[in-house]
């Protein structure tokens, strides 16, 4: 049992499905990436990185300069941050001369962006900003019915994380 347990844990290392996500957050979506890193790891990949800008200005000016080296990189930033153009389509089309695929998470209350990628669409399983808790689901610890989404201070909770980490995953594969 010991050795189902090592080899299902260390399976993406042995089968070269290593390092083959990377993750960038804004401190809204940072708590997301623990629970990330064990959707991936339950599906055979890993989380090769985990990083965090400030807004998608930020990131546009980075992955211009240095893209990532995963074929896939999800992005949870909700600020737009000021800049010239559309950050949004900056980094897209810079990931797309890297042949890095990206999968944008769309906050709750934002449209999805208007560029061609995968994009998960967090407000149907946490709500619109202010709900502070939802009905659960069938893989939720629940003990009155419902699961709390959000602190008072509007942070994500812990049950959150994961269920936005859960739909990143599942869209990713």
């Amino acid at each position: 049992m010991v050795t189902i347990g090592a080899a299902w844990y260390l399976w993406p290392s042995v089968s070269g499905a290593d390092g083959d996500v990377a993750v960038v957050t804004d401190s809204a979506f940072d708590d997301i990436v623990p629970h990330l890193r064990e959707e991936l790891r339950v599906r055979g990949r890993e989380l090769a990185s985990a990083d965090v800008a400030g807004d998608w200005c930020e990131l546009a000016e980075r992955v211009a300069a240095r893209p990532p080296d995963s074929g896939l990189f999800v992005i949870a930033i909700e600020a737009r941050g000021s800049c010239q153009g559309d950050p949004v389509e900056q980094v897209v089309a810079a990931l797309a001369v890297a042949g890095v695929d990206p999968v944008l998470v769309v906050p709750p209350g934002s449209a999805a962006p208007k560029v061609e990628v995968r994009v998960v669409p967090v407000e149907q399983l946490v709500g619109a900003p202010g709900t502070l808790s939802l009905p659960c689901e069938w893989w939720d610890d629940c003990s009155f019915g419902y699961v709390r989404v959000r602190l008072a201070s509007g942070a994500f909770t812990d049950a959150a994380a994961d269920r936005i980490a859960r739909m990143v995953a599942a869209t990713i594969g």
